[in-house]
Order: structure tokens, then sequence, then C-alpha cells
């Protein structure tokens, strides 16, 4: 696998093989290693307690969770030129997110 920044701004992932492919899917599954409890990870790490936490926070950010992993998923998925996957500036965050929490799960995995 290969990634370069393109002129229009960009990022190119070029795949070599399937296994490319696997590699960038197994986020998802990463992701969602722990059964996909993000809020109660983010929970265990946060010292206070706070009330609205249940209420307002966790089904936010469980929503965002699911929206980022829903773009990487499609950009993996919809692939524009075969064994090309572009990343677009306004997806940077949802695929920093998507890798962010792939890592904290394996953090807690471990």
């Amino acid at each position: 696998m290969k990634a370069a920044p393109t002129l229009d701004g960009r990022l190119r992932i070029d795949l070599e093989d399937e296994r490319d492919r696997m590699v960038l899917e197994a986020i998802l599954v990463d992701a969602r290693s722990d059964g996909g409890q993000l809020s109660e990870l983010v929970a265990r790490m946060r010292d206070e307690d706070d009330g609205d936490w249940e209420e307002f926070v966790k089904p936010e950010l469980e929503e965002q969770f699911d929206r980022q992993l829903g773009a990487v998923a499609h950009a993996i998925s919809k692939g524009e030129v075969p064994g090309a996957i572009f990343v677009v500036k306004e997806d940077a965050e949802e695929w920093y997110g998507a890798l962010n929490r792939a890592r904290l799960a394996l953090e807690e995995a471990c």
C-alpha cells in the first residue's frame, strides 16, 4: 500500500493487492473490537462523574463514532479508481476519528 497527496489536496491510497484492502477494512474491525462501546471507554478515562453523560454526551459520541466508521467504510468500498482510495480534506476528521478509535480499542485489549 502506498499513500501520497494529490495535486488537488486529496490523499490517494494505492492498494497493491487484496491484502491492502483487508488491512484498511481491519480499521473497522479493530474499532469495534470491544463491541463498539466507545462511550464506556471514554467514561472510564474521565475522573469526574457527570450526570449529563448518559443523557447528552453518550448518544452524541456514539452517533459521531458510527458516522466516522461509516465514512471510512464507504471510502474503502467505493474506490473511484480500481485499486485506489481517495480521502478528501472534508473526510479527514472521520478518518482520524476511526483510526484513533481503532487505536483506543487495541490499547484497551492489551
